[in-house]
């Protein structure tokens, strides 16, 4: 098979980058080739044989290259357009852009999420002309859909470890279970996958499993005919439907009652359904993806949830780790929603002060990356100065321990301080998982004895459950 093309056209960014970029891509089959005009941009989108222009830019690179591209024509040209920038702008380029380019990706940049926006991007493009107009219409669907191409952002070995995963996982149309503590990001891993999938152009249709009652969870799920029950004056279209050629997520779907399981496995058996009221089965086209943040064998040990319902949702499984687990990526994250809500609210918003980063890195988030950014949107708006400050950060981080002297031996103060973490982490790591004492020693990544060990060191067993 011929090699993806990528014109690579680096205006502003370092040499270093740019290899490592190429490297990168290279590693994944693609063949690059580098240059450093803005008219060789031009004649990349006119070339046959590329794939996808990747322009490395600075903030004052941006006019021309919006003029380059609109003198272009890109309404009628297919080749996918991504612009990574070295720095954030000072202006709001990205919505002048539309529909010149088709990713946007902004400081800090990685040569990984260059690759995942690459593949992404490759993965949408039509390479067929014998229609033009299909293509227009399908590539017009594809950019307004990526307008909510969820960010996964990251860089530490736990959320990468994932990451990586989901090209590989999107490519196939296996069943999905994509675990990890509420906040996590479970939708946006789903997203994601979606996104990557042969399913890219079809529907995603997300579904609360915990907000459908049992005795509608059929008509939900599969629809009803006209006049299959005393209010179906008109037919409608269930869940299954909607999804038609996309993909079908169910979140929290441990909450299924077993009467609700007996008709989803049943469905997930051979992928027919019959609406209420018909006498004829119809087959369904979708990829289903589902997530808890429950512990499900536990619950299958229970009775609560069915065992083979388990094994046909957990053909593939993804665990999305807790912030906690990840604490190098907190920075990252709150810098790229700092942006986002500065941007949103129109605030002067750029930094945050060094108590503020401090108090962020000490705070435990038990309710992960939703909580980061919530409390991050709150400080944008409440913030006083451009600079967000710690006390703008409405959590309740404990404070940096420094209760050592020096007057005491080097080996008797670090023991203490150790002991101060140890106990503050079992206390926290056992409060985020309701005192389950093998659910925690699996998060803490400890031996099940091990853990206990520490829990009886500072007598925490108390308040832990053993299970």
């Amino acid at each position: 098979m011929k090699p993806d093309k990528i014109q690579i056209v680096n205006l502003s960014l370092p040499s270093a980058q740019i290899r490592e970029i190429v490297e990168t891509l290279a590693r994944e089959g693609h063949l690059c080739v580098v240059s450093e005009t803005l008219e060789s941009a031009s004649q990349a989108l006119t070339d046959s044989d590329t794939n996808l222009l990747l322009v490395g830019a600075a903030d004052a690179d941006l006019p021309n290259l919006l003029i380059t591209l609109r003198s272009a024509n890109r309404r009628a040209i297919s080749i996918p357009v991504l612009v990574c920038l070295a720095q954030p702008p000072s202006k709001h380029y990205k919505s002048l852009f539309e529909p010149e380019i088709d990713d946007f990706l902004q400081a800090p940049l990685y040569a990984s999420d260059v690759r995942l926006r690459v593949q992404r991007l490759l993965s949408q493009q039509i390479k067929t002309t014998n229609d033009i107009a299909p293509i227009l219409k399908r590539r017009s669907t594809a950019r307004s859909e990526s307008q909510h191409m969820p960010h996964l952002i990251g860089r530490s070995e736990s959320f990468m470890t994932v990451r990586e995963k989901l090209p590989r996982v999107a490519a196939c149309d296996a069943t999905v279970l994509i675990t990890g503590e509420t906040g996590t990001g479970k939708e946006l891993c789903a997203r994601t996958i979606h996104y990557f999938s042969p399913q890219a152009n079809g529907p995603f249709v997300p579904v609360n499993c915990s907000a459908i009652p049992t005795e509608l969870f059929e008509n939900e799920l599969f629809g009803h005919e006209s006049g299959a029950f005393t209010d179906a004056r008109q037919p409608r279209k269930g869940l299954v439907a909607e999804a038609e050629g996309g993909t079908l997520f169910l979140d929290e779907v441990d909450t299924l009652h077993p009467l609700a399981q007996v008709k989803l496995l049943r469905f997930l058996q051979d992928r027919q359904y019959k609406p209420l009221g018909s006498s004829k089965y119809r087959q369904a086209n979708l990829r289903l993806l589902a997530a808890t943040n429950r512990d499900l064998p536990t619950k299958v040990r229970e009775g609560t949830f069915r065992e083979d319902l388990y094994f046909r949702l957990n053909l593939i499984s993804l665990r999305l780790p807790a912030l906690r687990e990840r604490r190098e990526d907190i920075e990252i994250l709150a810098h790229y929603f700092m942006e986002q809500a500065a941007q949103d609210y129109r605030r002067p918003i750029t930094e945050f002060s060094r108590d503020a980063t401090i108090k962020l890195s000490a705070y435990a988030w038990p309710g992960n990356v939703r909580e980061l950014e919530n409390v991050i949107r709150q400080a944008v708006i409440m913030a006083e100065g451009t600079a967000i400050q710690g006390n703008e950060l409405n959590i309740n981080a404990p404070e940096p321990e420094t209760s050592f002297s020096w007057k005491e031996p080097f080996n008797t103060a670090k023991a203490r301080m150790v002991e101060s973490f140890e106990r503050d982490y079992l206390q926290q790591v056992l409060s985020a998982c309701g005192g389950n004492i093998s659910q925690a020693a699996r998060e803490a990544q400890k031996d099940r004895r091990t853990f206990f060990g520490l829990l009886k060191k500072y007598g925490l067993t108390q308040v832990a459950k053993n299970s």
